[in-house]
């Protein structure tokens, strides 16, 4: 950032929107929400596409949990969050709610997932159980936490 070049140019196999981008928390990848139907996490340093998560909606949102293991996502299919391990491309939870999902967010100490979307209502997930820790409705759509 102090010099302001240019360090690294990801290529997509196809022109597409990119509606969320997230850094892991380590600074070594980078994951990309496609208009397309997918996620693209790539490394940093190299610029290899380390895996491609395929969906059956939009990736309006997405967020790699502290410790840069897993990702979450949500999109405009209106009822699920799906948490990814990143290592192996396996689904490992899944949450239903209303409504688009445009944002995600984990606790500091991973154990939790906040989701906001157009419905208006912010909704903590367990990771662990799965239940609905906490919601409460806002006055507006929800587009970032």
């Amino acid at each position: 950032l102090s010099t302001g070049n240019e360090i690294r140019t990801f290529r997509m196999r196809d022109e597409t929107y990119i509606h969320s981008i997230c850094f892991s928390p380590d600074g070594r990848t980078i994951a990309f929400g496609r208009h397309f139907r997918s996620i693209t996490v790539y490394d940093i340093s190299t610029g290899d596409n380390i895996r491609t998560f395929e969906r059956d909606h939009f990736i309006l949102s997405l967020c790699f949990s502290p410790n840069g293991k897993t990702i979450a996502l949500g999109g405009d299919n209106g009822r699920v969050v799906v948490v990814y391990d990143i290592s192996t491309g396996i689904e490992l939870h899944s949450f239903e709610r209303e409504g688009v999902v445009s944002s995600i967010c984990f606790s500091p100490d991973g154990k939790h997932i906040a989701v906001g979307g157009d419905d208006k209502r912010i909704i903590i997930y367990s990771i662990e159980t799965l239940a609905v820790v906490f919601s409460f409705l806002s006055h507006s759509v929800i587009y970032s936490m």
